[in-house]
């Protein structure tokens, strides 16, 4: 995947629906074929003022990577390198039809679960899905995996 966006969001849902507005906005083939993108998690030392004291403090952002398409209908490859994977918090992508989860994408959720358990990391990895019909939605655990779960306020999504 490419570089990250310089806007960051509070949670990784937000920068999820942030891709996926840019996307909308920007990428007119995105009903066509599969566009893909990570959210990655940033932690910074923000200096506070409280009082006459200044306090440290870290916070986490998130921030999407630009979009990116192998120009194919069927699937896109989660492609990530090594020294992202602690600050990896998701894998976002499109579909250009109005299905849900295909079976590929549970294989690539269970690959890439697989990569980050032997790599000994605590993250939980979320998967979020665009259909043609811009519904969004999301799948964490390989239980309830192909159906996910609805995610609101694609409309309202800064890009």
């Amino acid at each position: 995947m490419s570089k990250m966006t310089k806007t960051s969001y509070p949670t990784a849902e937000a920068a999820a629906l942030g891709g996926f507005r840019r996307i909308l906005l920007n990428y007119s083939r995105w009903t066509d074929v599969e566009y893909g993108f990570l959210i990655l998690e940033v932690t910074s030392e923000v200096v506070k003022q409280r009082g006459n004291e200044k306090v440290t403090t870290r916070e986490k952002r998130y921030h999407y990577t630009e979009p990116e398409t192998k120009n194919t209908k069927d699937a896109i490859e989660v492609d990530v390198p090594v020294y992202e994977l602690p600050a990896l918090r998701a894998f976002c992508h499109t579909h250009p039809t109005n299905g849900g989860f295909s079976s590929h994408d549970f294989e690539t959720f269970k690959k890439l679960s697989r990569v980050i358990k032997d790599k000994k990391l605590k993250q939980e990895v979320v998967f979020y899905l665009m259909s043609v019909n811009q519904q969004v939605r999301q799948s964490s655990t390989e239980e309830g995996f192909m159906p996910g779960t609805d995610v609101s306020g694609l409309e309202k999504a800064t890009p």
